[in-house]
């Protein structure tokens, strides 16, 4: 392994930084990659070569057991690997992506809030602009008046669950809610492919964990009614 990389550095005049990063990299995480690929540190081996091209600098590795009764990967060991090296490599691009993406929740959330806010003022009035969601909210205000417990998504019933979740779907289709939102997906789209290479599934907002606080917002909202 160290003659390898005394003959690249050799021949790569002018690029020996980066090659003794990517060099240092590699040795870091060598026990991580051999737990991802089911080898023992004892038995680990690999060889690596450091391309760097002008827009496309990379690394071809080998990796091999020396006990031909051990390694072999899964999509889950994969994914493992390229989530350590992409954590350490990308490490400031991931914290800014991170940062945009927690900043794009919170407008998801907001804007969510005020549409519903917002419908429920015209409901008062009687001149909603969504029918829909002015039926759906009325409904789960009458399930709410007899439902014994915590009124928190968590607690409900399925079929109470899928009343807030058609609401939340609906509330979705309203303009600023739905620009916000596929503004979070792309940001997450740009994420994910540091780490996995399909393409990720766009859900429905009902369907994404991370909006909860949306379910309960509309619970909230439907119990003052």
């Amino acid at each position: 392994m160290g003659r390898l990389w005394e003959a690249l550095r050799y021949k790569a005049s002018g690029r020996k930084g980066k090659q003794e990063k990517a060099l240092a990299l590699l040795l870091a995480h060598q026990t991580e990659l051999a737990q991802a690929m089911k080898i023992s540190p004892s038995s680990f081996r690999w060889r690596a070569a450091f391309h760097d091209e002008k827009h496309h600098p990379h690394i071809h590795m080998m990796i091999w057991s020396a006990d031909p009764k051990q390694g072999y990967l899964t999509e889950k060991g994969i994914e493992k690997m390229r989530s350590q090296l992409s954590n350490e490599i990308f490490r400031d691009e991931l914290l800014a992506l991170y940062q945009q993406k927690n900043l794009s929740y919170s407008q998801v959330r907001d804007a969510a809030t005020e549409a519903m806010r917002r419908l429920i003022r015209e409901m008062e009035t009687g001149l909603c602009h969504s029918p829909v969601i002015e039926t759906e909210m009325e409904t789960l205000a009458k399930i709410l008046e007899n439902h014994q417990g915590k009124k928190v998504y968590g607690y409900l019933k399925k079929p109470v669950k899928a009343q807030v979740d058609a609401i939340v779907d609906e509330l979705a289709k309203v303009p600023e809610v739905a620009e916000c939102y596929e503004q979070w997906n792309q940001l997450r789209d740009e994420l994910e492919r540091y780490y996995k290479d399909a393409p990720r599934e766009h859900l429905p907002l009902s369907r994404q964990k991370e909006f909860k606080a949306i379910k309960n917002m509309v619970i909230g909202e439907a119990e003052r009614l």
